[in-house]
């Protein structure tokens, strides 16, 4: 699948791979890698991230920076914590793209009835094409 280009600092940097759950017709999740275009740093934290419809409706979706197995455990099973900013990086909760760096994202969404999803971080968006 080609995605298209966004507005903001981010571009999709690579063909994307979507996948439909057959169980759940409704459901997508889509793996790319995505590139700072910009001349400043980026960070983003994945929560933040977010599916609307094509009339701007937010729909339920999650994402996150990572492209390797690890384990949310920190600290060590302890229970509900704010998480340092450096356990952030390393789980893909957040990431940080110098100028020209690329990163993997991951996004899952339950569609919508509006049109052409997109994805929505701060400070910009990128179509999310079927």
């Amino acid at each position: 699948m080609t995605l298209g280009s966004g507005a903001g600092p981010l571009a999709w940097s690579s063909p994307s791979l979507l996948t439909g759950v057959s169980a759940l017709p409704a459901d997508r999740i889509l793996g790319a890698r995505v590139v700072n275009a910009s001349n400043a740093p980026v960070e983003l934290v994945a929560g933040a991230v977010r599916v609307v419809d094509g009339a701007g409706r937010e729909l339920r979706s999650n994402a996150i920076f990572a492209d390797t197995y690890l384990h949310r455990l920190w600290p060590f099973n302890g229970g509900a914590s704010v998480r340092p900013r450096k356990e952030q990086l390393r789980i893909g909760a957040r990431v940080r793209l110098e100028p020209g760096a690329s990163a993997p994202l991951t996004v899952a969404w339950r569609g919508g009835a509006g049109g052409a999803p997109r994805l929505q971080y701060p400070g910009g968006s990128l179509p999310l094409v079927e």
